[in-house]
């Protein structure tokens, strides 16, 4: 959170206003699809990786981009094990060579 409150824009008391009317606006618009297609929870991911490494999240943030929606909309969210991890799961390997990747 520090690091999106140092590298975050900074906003004036209307701009402020305005993304507050926005962030309420989807909640409303978010909360009438859910009313009319009769959703009682979604099943989402929380992150699209393992556990991260400590000290990893400046890089790899965007790998839990999953939970920023329910973190804009206010609403409340949860997590549960489905699994364990095996033996040969411990590492991360990829075919990719991004930055997240090699953080990961």
């Amino acid at each position: 959170m520090g690091y999106l409150m140092r590298n975050g824009a900074q906003k004036n008391a209307y701009e402020l206003l305005q993304t507050n009317y926005q962030i309420r606006k989807l909640q409303k618009e978010w909360i009438a699809y859910w009313n009319h297609y009769e959703l009682d929870l979604v099943v989402a991911p929380g992150f699209g990786s393992q556990a991260q490494p400590h000290r990893t999240s400046k890089v790899a943030m965007l790998s839990a981009a999953y939970t920023f929606i329910w973190n804009v909309l206010e609403m409340a969210s949860g997590a549960m094990p489905i699994t364990v991890v095996r033996e040969d799961e411990q590492y991360y390997k990829t075919i990719y060579d991004d930055l997240i990747s090699r953080a990961l």
